[in-house]
């Protein structure tokens, strides 16, 4: 009985970010929009929208299935509550145990039922990607906030609408494990059989990527051993000028090893 208590909390919770993820992309392509329409538009015309915008069609459907799915929410955890009652759970206080569930991995697919954007919006955020312009053949750009902050769907999305530009694309989702030789396999991915040992995979990464332009997402990045970067990206250094590394995280010291690029702060503001 307490097994399914905590799994339908545990389901609860990721439920909840994810509405967050949507809820803080909805805002992002909100802000991205109306910075774009104030460039191009009037004084006069800049107050049509705003006096309208609570009549838009598109925004009243995202308001009614946001409202919907919060008291959906909302219902489950009294729900919760009401069986952690019955159950006679009871908190303890002091040193809390550490979680050891691990979030679902990630992948490159963007959800469209989740995502309320717009052609224009998706280029917009892609500028994103395109605003940090470096000296080096191979730039990392860290996309920095709390969990449920949007920064897995902003990625995907980027990633979707940045392919054509780039050679090669890879996606690499990591979690608290920040595992070089499960990272270095993924990217390879079909041209990772033969040789298993580190050190002949990431040869052949090298080889690989030797010259080519490309975009490589680390998402979810928790690692704050320098030297376990070094290592990652040592195969990583022989990529074509305006090779990207695209990596999200939570940890804002993460950031601050990897290199000196461009940082991305998401909030719901």
């Amino acid at each position: 009985m307490i097994s399914i208590w905590v799994t339908e909390l545990r389901d609860l919770a990721y439920d909840v970010e994810d509405e967050l993820d949507i809820f803080a992309t909805e805002q992002l392509q909100r802000k991205i929009k109306a910075e774009a329409a104030s460039a191009s538009t009037s004084k006069v015309r800049k107050l049509i929208p705003t006096c309208f915008s609570g009549i838009n069609p598109g925004t009243l459907k995202f308001n009614a299935e946001m409202i919907s799915k919060v008291r959906e929410i909302t219902v489950r955890l009294q729900k919760i509550s009401v069986e952690k009652n019955h159950m006679d759970l009871k908190e303890i206080s002091g040193t809390r145990l550490p979680m050891t569930t691990k979030r679902l991995p990630t992948t490159s697919l963007v959800n469209e039922s989740k995502v309320y954007g717009r052609d224009g919006d998706g280029l917009a955020i892609l500028e994103i990607l395109r605003a940090n312009q470096s000296d080096k053949d191979v730039s990392v750009i860290p996309i920095i906030g709390m969990g449920g902050l949007g920064k897995t769907t902003l990625a995907q999305l980027v990633l979707s609408r940045a392919k054509p530009e780039f050679d090669l694309t890879a996606w690499v989702s990591i979690g608290e494990d920040f595992d070089v030789h499960r990272i270095t396999t993924t990217i390879l991915g079909s041209d990772s059989s033969g040789g298993n040992d580190l050190n002949s995979l990431q040869e052949k990464l090298k080889e690989k990527l030797s010259g080519k332009k490309f975009l490589i997402v680390l998402d979810d990045v928790w690692n704050e051993d320098y030297q376990k970067w070094i290592l990652c990206r040592a195969p990583l250094e022989r990529g074509a000028l305006g090779s990207k590394i695209l990596i999200t995280t939570r940890n804002s010291s993460v950031s601050s090893f990897i290199n000196h690029g461009y940082h991305s702060t998401l909030s719901c503001q």
